[in-house]
């Protein structure tokens, strides 16, 4: 009987682990973890050739608002111009964060350049729309 038990309680704690270890600790689930991160690093695509007006498509309303092709222009060009070709992607992040109780997906990448690297913070809604972006 305590044979059985322990082999019991030994098998549910190993279901238990695996379950544990298989959740995405995230929170983020797949499909939405490659919608977000495709959306950032397209994002800084459009930044590196200059085609601001596209960036802009992919913002929220509000974030459009406070960015125009012109502040985009001015904050971008000087930085991209300094760091030289572009190389490669390097997702560094994707957690879920909870904004007005809604479920929002933070992207941490970075683009990295020859003389350096640009490391860019996309937030995206539910829409996959951009609401914030910080640049390091």
């Amino acid at each position: 009987m305590k044979t059985r038990l322990a082999a019991t309680m030994a098998a549910l704690l190993l279901i238990g682990a695996a379950c544990y270890a298989a959740r995405d600790k995230k929170g983020l689930d797949s499909t939405r973890r490659y919608q977000t991160s495709t959306l950032a690093k397209n994002f800084l695509r459009l930044i590196n050739r200059g085609e601001y007006d596209e960036c802009r498509s992919l913002m929220a309303d509000d974030l459009i608002g406070t960015m125009s092709t012109n502040r985009l222009t001015k904050t971008f060009d000087p930085i991209i111009d300094s760091m030289g070709n572009f190389s490669h992607f390097k997702t560094m992040g994707l957690e879920k964060v909870l904004v007005d109780d809604k479920d929002y997906a933070l992207c941490r990448l970075k683009g990295v350049y020859e003389k350096g690297s640009l490391n860019l913070s996309v937030l995206v809604n539910p829409d996959l729309q951009i609401e914030g972006v910080y640049v390091k």
